[in-house]
């Protein structure tokens, strides 16, 4: 170095090719050396036996195994590994197979025999049972009315019609009155009150006090009456 950093290539020169004559003298040329590193390459694997794709070859072949084809051939191997020896359709069909029980019956008999559990229920009287049941409710009901019918149309409520009627004797006129309605409940009847003295006295303590025979005016009645005390 300092030989060229002083420009005496002269110096320079005789200094690399001490270097060189220093490789010699242990026994190894530059060559040698290189050779040697590729020999060990070789020694760990035998990757350095042919060419560099024989190299690649290799290494595919300590994956899988070997091979006696193709690039093509170890990748069919390897997909062969996973999926096993069927082709793809053979491994869809197989997953068919074990969903639906059996393709030889064929997935619509799959479907074909649910629905036939479904219209065997419903087949097997299960609608009979609801139309009856829905017929038995409606004789009950038509039972039920014909007793009410049955009721109105024989007379058995005209006892209480009469029970509640009112007999107006006869008028017409003023018929919803309230001296009417009184009238016809009370019927003609006449009573006489006399109201005398505790003492033995023969004199009234009062006027008699007699009702009419019918309530023609209840009103008039009632003040008369209390006009008295």
């Amino acid at each position: 170095m300092s030989d060229l950093a002083g420009a005496d290539l002269s110096s320079a020169l005789d200094s690399a090719t001490g270097v060189i004559e220093t490789l010699v003298d242990n026994g190894s040329s530059a060559i040698g050396i290189v050779q040697h590193i590729a020999d060990d390459l070789g020694n760990l694997g035998d990757l350095a036996d042919g060419t560099p794709l024989e190299m690649v070859t290799g290494v595919i072949d300590g994956i899988t195994g070997g091979t006696d084809g193709s690039p093509i051939d170890l990748l069919t191997n390897v997909v062969g590994g996973i999926t096993g020896t069927e082709s793809s359709l053979g491994i869809v069909t197989n997953l068919l197979g074990s969903i639906t029980g059996s393709l030889n019956g064929g997935a619509l008999s799959e479907v074909t025999h649910i629905t036939a559990d479904i219209d065997g229920v419903f087949s097997g009287g299960a609608l009979d049972s609801v139309g009856t049941t829905i017929s038995n409710a409606t004789d009950n009901l038509e039972l039920g009315l014909d007793g009410l019918t049955g009721g109105l149309s024989d007379g058995s409520l005209d006892g209480i019609h009469n029970l509640i009627s009112i007999s107006l004797n006869g008028e017409s006129e003023n018929s919803l009155g309230v001296d009417h309605i009184l009238t016809a409940i009370t019927g003609t009847t006449s009573t006489v009150t006399t109201v005398t003295d505790s003492t033995g006295s023969t004199s009234t303590y009062t006027e008699t006090i007699t009702s009419p025979s019918t309530l023609t005016n209840l009103s008039d009645d009632l003040f008369h009456s209390l006009n008295l005390f």
